[in-house]
């Protein structure tokens, strides 16, 4: 078993380009740059020179691009905050960052609702029935030299697998955005620390390794059983505001109507 990620390394910084970028979705859906090139009907040294940082493709070219390899939204968004050259809707969060107010408000939802700093999803804040709801995500958990991490609780705290019914495909989706997502904007020794921590649970190396289909990264239902055995049916919904300063996102469940879709 790998001691880190394979394109990731401790103190290594990371400044992806679009070329880089394009080249490592390639790797990852095992095609060739002659393939690619006949995707977007033009020759293999023309896609070359776009993998190489020789030659910046037109907007138009990039959007080609993306179509071409089916990327999801979240990967678009990737894209788009290294052609931009700055990091674009995604959260990063700090403790510091956290007022007063912004625990007033989550405090004052109905609802578990957490303060995440993403996409390495460390909790900054929950609310009352957040900790109650789950237990394992309290922040009073976090160690003086590291935050409480979601993706490290759902594999090393076993209550997580007890209560959500669903515990795989919540933990998929959050291990996937993390891979996909950290390459220049997590420091890369973050990364390696909650691959760490992970790393040991049977079923992390599947799921660090396995993309998840769209129909599957979009499902958005999180079932729980409580402490009498009561099954629930919530949605979850990652909220981030428009107030220029407030960089960290608002993680959020909501009973579903009717409980189960059908």
């Amino acid at each position: 078993m790998r001691a880190v990620p394979s394109d990731t390394k401790p103190n290594e910084q990371v400044q992806p380009t679009i070329g880089g970028y394009m080249r490592h979705q390639r790797v990852r859906l095992t095609l060739t740059q002659q393939q690619i090139a006949d995707r977007l009907f033009m020759s293999k040294s023309a896609y070359q020179k776009h993998e190489n940082d020789e030659r910046t493709p037109t907007v138009r070219g990039i959007r080609d691009w993306c179509d071409a390899l089916d990327l999801s939204y979240e990967k678009r968004r990737k894209v788009m905050s290294i052609v931009m050259g700055e990091l674009m809707p995604l959260a990063v969060g700090s403790p510091e960052a956290i007022t007063d107010d912004d625990i007033e408000f989550i405090d004052s939802l109905p609802y578990p609702a957490f303060l995440h700093r993403v996409p390495q999803y460390d909790i900054l804040a929950a609310n009352r029935v957040a900790v109650e709801t789950c237990p394992w995500l309290d922040p009073a958990l976090a160690t003086g030299d590291r935050p409480l991490n979601v993706i490290v609780q759902m594999f090393n705290d076993p209550r997580a697998e007890q209560i959500l019914r669903n515990w795989e495909p919540i933990v998929h989706r959050l291990t996937y955005l993390l891979k996909e997502m950290s390459t220049g904007v997590v420091r890369a020794e973050e990364v390696a620390a909650i691959y760490e921590a992970c790393k040991r649970h049977p079923r992390f190396e599947f799921m660090w390794n396995t993309p998840m289909q769209p129909t599957e990264f979009d499902d958005d239902h999180v079932i729980m059983v409580d402490s009498q055995g009561t099954e629930g049916h919530w949605r979850m919904r990652s909220l981030q505001s428009t107030h220029p300063w407030c960089d960290y996102e608002i993680y959020l469940l909501t009973p579903r109507a009717g409980g189960a879709r059908s």
